[in-house]
């Protein structure tokens, strides 16, 4: 089989290339240049190769960050595929991984039940197929599996993770790492949920502090916890705070997303909702980040 250009070179930085794109906000070139690689690979390893499952998976998480959910998981359901075909040594851990991101896109979709699924039979994946467990991966898992239950319903179980999560991470990691505001994202999001607004300001304060500086201030990851905040702010009857939130999620994600991306969405629609309508008795569906 004919080498190709791309795969000359180590195939690490190739693949990682999508996802540093992608973390820095720049998802057009991010798609772009996953197609690319993607090509590449196809052509260096066959359709069916294991070296293929890096690249879906990165280009399934653009996907769902970007709005373009039909491409995000047609990538992981290809990698998933590709996977479990395969016999080689960390299935299970491999597995997980697209598992966890599945979840998070049905999550995404509005399909709370099927994410949930997806998520507890990750969780599942990890902890039976390794016996030297990521801690960090594990976290994540857990935390996004606390952002389905709360848009669920279940807001013990989703309480008891979440606070497990934040005292291991603090532990693990310390109280600034992006998997802690993650999971204060969610546990803000579980108290605005059910009316307690001056401890949902609190931790979804925190959680924006944190995502800046992993991420820095107008990175597209921030436009989540920015929307739950205004929804507390408004809640609360700090109009201009909350309004000023939702102008600045939509900055983040204007022209980055795609215009029907369900964030995006909601924070133009508060934007033009009458002051009256806005806060309490608004939908809350969707809150969670995972």
């Amino acid at each position: 089989m004919k080498e190709s250009r791309m795969f000359d070179r180590d195939w690490a930085p190739a693949c990682g290339r999508i996802a540093e794109l992608r973390i820095s906000g720049r998802y057009r070139e991010a798609a772009a240049y996953g197609r690319d690689v993607l090509s590449d690979a196809e052509q260096a390893f066959g359709p069916n190769s294991a070296e293929l499952m890096p690249v879906l998976n990165q280009i399934g998480i653009l996907g769902k960050y970007s709005g373009d959910f039909v491409m995000a998981e047609d990538a992981y359901r290809r990698a998933l595929r590709i996977v479990q075909a395969g016999e080689a040594a960390g299935t299970e851990v491999a597995s997980a991984v697209l598992l966890h991101n599945l979840a998070g896109l049905a999550h995404a979709r509005g399909d709370v039940a099927e994410a949930e699924r997806l998520a507890r039979a990750g969780i599942r994946s990890r902890t039976e197929g390794s016996s030297q467990l990521d801690p960090s991966a594990l976290a994540a898992d857990r935390a996004a599996l606390a952002a389905i239950l709360i848009d669920a319903g279940n807001g013990t179980e989703a309480a008891e993770i979440l606070l497990r999560t934040i005292q291991d991470s603090e532990a693990s990691f310390g109280p600034d790492h992006y998997e802690v505001g993650i999971a204060r994202h969610n546990l803000g999001s579980l108290y605005l949920r059910s009316g307690r607004l001056d401890d949902a300001m609190q931790e979804l304060e925190s959680a924006l502090r944190i995502k800046e500086l992993a991420c820095g201030m107008t990175h597209p990851e921030l436009a989540i916890t920015l929307h739950n905040l205004a929804k507390a702010y408004l809640a609360s009857r700090r109009r201009d705070d909350g309004r000023a939130c939702l102008k600045r999620a939509v900055q983040v994600l204007d022209g980055v997303v795609t215009a029907d991306h369900p964030t995006l969405v909601a924070c133009r629609t508060a934007l033009f909702t009458s002051p009256k309508k806005t806060g309490e008795g608004s939908s809350t569906r969707g809150l969670a980040d995972g």
